[in-house]
């Protein structure tokens, strides 16, 4: 869920971090910095969701104090609705550091980020009423039922996991503001330069207001590409997804066990879709039970 490396290049008043090709895991930043070794004094970070919160954090590990500007709220869109999937070794070595990592923000932070091990299959299923033609595996979760096949394990405990993405979000940016980091709320209008050649970064204005800034991170996701296109950064794409949310019966909720699926499956008409099913902890305040994505 959670993987971003930031680069800053000496003497380049528009640096990028390199581009992460993962679908809404999309960062450009724009510094004025003269030092690889300095740290810029006044960063701003527009986007308040998991790679904007998690630049927050880091940064204040090395006593910058940044200055977060989200539209609505923390974690109010993607990072506070996704799966909160992780797994080990399914793409790079960047994937096995960003394991390792959840697993050691889980011990840190005193907030519950829902992180837990999962087992993780591969199912295959069909709306087609008549009985399946292969026997049902003994590997499928016994909760399953409906005409499924398939249960090929991809992942065990030791090797996937989750996290509840709104809940990682909202703690890392608890521990950011706890060093020294703010949060406002309002909408990013436009990144301010200076007239010289290399038009270094000034500052950010945001509902009418500057806010000063030698550093500025676009943690937008698709929304980036409002403000991309005035600094000549390359375009920003999106990928639109759906999530059916339902909640289970209290007197069921207690029993819903750690499982990932990960579906084959096929319409009444033959048509093959691939939705994911992810059983995880609720977000809602105050709201008891599980909720399965």
């Amino acid at each position: 869920m959670l993987s971003c490396r930031l680069q800053v290049h000496a003497g380049v008043a528009l640096s990028r971090a390199p581009r992460i090709t993962r679908p809404n895991l999309k960062l450009w930043c724009v510094a004025s910095v003269t030092s690889a070794r300095s740290m810029p004094d006044h960063v701003v970070i527009c986007g308040g969701e998991i790679i904007g919160v998690a630049t927050a954090y880091y940064l204040t590990l090395q006593g910058v104090k940044p200055i977060v500007i989200e539209k609505r709220g923390i974690a109010c869109a993607a990072s506070g609705k996704a799966g909160g999937f992780l797994a080990l070794d399914w793409t790079d070595e960047l994937a096995r550091v960003s394991y390792a990592l959840h697993q050691d923000l889980a011990a840190t932070f005193e907030a519950d980020i829902g992180y837990r091990p999962v087992q993780s299959l591969a199912v295959s299923a069909t709306a087609s009423n008549k009985p399946g033609s292969r026997q049902r595996s003994s590997k499928l979760p016994g909760w399953l039922d409906g005409n499924v096949s398939g249960g090929q394990v991809l992942g065990n405990v030791q090797s996937t996991a989750q996290v509840h993405p709104e809940r990682l979000t909202k703690a890392m940016m608890a521990a950011a503001e706890s060093r020294g980091a703010t949060v406002r709320i309002g909408s990013v209008q436009s990144i301010l330069t200076d007239s010289s050649p290399e038009a270094k970064v000034t500052g950010v204005q945001v509902d009418g207001h500057v806010l000063p800034a030698d550093a500025v991170v676009l943690a937008l996701g698709p929304w980036t590409n409002t403000l991309a296109s005035s600094l000549q950064l390359p375009h920003i794409s999106g990928q639109l997804g759906h999530s059916i949310v339902l909640r289970p019966s209290p007197s069921s909720s207690d029993a819903i066990p750690a499982d990932c699926l990960f579906l084959s499956w096929q319409s009444e008409s033959g048509k093959v879709s691939e939705p994911e099913i992810f059983l995880g902890l609720m977000a809602q305040s105050g709201a008891a039970g599980r909720t399965a994505w």
